[in-house]
């Protein structure tokens, strides 16, 4: 299968990267679970949300890299863990693992005063090492995703996960998101710049609690 949003990937995972390492993140809350940092987004990527890094540890040392990367990228699981998330359907794989592919992923509204979101994203997920592996989510347009009557097309530039070995064999998890949801309320963008990296800790909780996928 040709890979048609190869350009597009590629500069999600630069950019994630230069996310993972910027040092301008400013700390905005210290919770039970998640610790978030938010800074403002550039002039060349605009939005009216902050990006957003929310950090957790997984502290289940007999869960491997394959699994919490299993687990991220599950559909299934991440209504248990995400409450704004509604849907993902895989559209078209790119590779025998299903590890890169054309996805539409929906998020919840508020009925009846602010319509669904849904996004036209690639995604990727591949492990740098033994210890330390990504997951990539970039908006792209393509024709096997038409805009959905009643939906607003929100716009993610990117959004991904860092999971990387902690000191204690668990492992560390990052999240990061750099989104613009187009035309909600301030008061709603405020409260979902809290409640999207906090998912870092969601995630954790209930992977401890309930065990990871298998591995893909």
């Amino acid at each position: 299968m040709v890979h048609p949003h190869t350009d597009a990937v590629e500069a999600g995972i630069l950019y994630l990267k230069e996310l993972e390492n910027a040092t301008d993140f400013i700390l905005s809350t210290q919770g039970h679970r998640t610790t978030i940092f938010t800074k403002p987004a550039g002039p060349d990527k605009p939005t009216t949300m902050p990006i957003c890094k929310g950090q957790a540890r997984l502290a289940r040392p007999d869960i491997t890299l394959d699994q919490v990367l299993s687990s991220l990228r599950n559909a299934e699981v991440r209504k248990k863990w995400d409450k704004r998330f509604e849907g993902m359907e895989l559209i078209e794989s790119y590779s025998e693992d299903r590890s890169e592919g054309l996805i539409h992923s929906l998020q919840h509204g508020q009925w009846p005063v602010v319509s669904g979101r849904d996004f036209c994203l690639v995604i990727k997920v591949f492990q740098e090492s033994s210890e330390k592996g990504y997951v990539v989510f970039v908006s792209v347009v393509d024709d096997k995703v038409p805009l959905v009557k009643g939906r607003v097309r929100g716009h993610i530039y990117c959004v991904g996960w860092v999971v990387e070995k902690a000191a204690d064999h668990g492992w560390d998890l990052t999240y990061f998101s750099h989104l613009d949801p187009v035309g909600l309320p301030s008061t709603l963008t405020a409260l979902i710049a809290t409640e999207t990296p906090a998912c870092a800790g969601t995630f954790a909780s209930w992977i401890e609690k309930n065990g990871p996928m298998p591995s893909v």
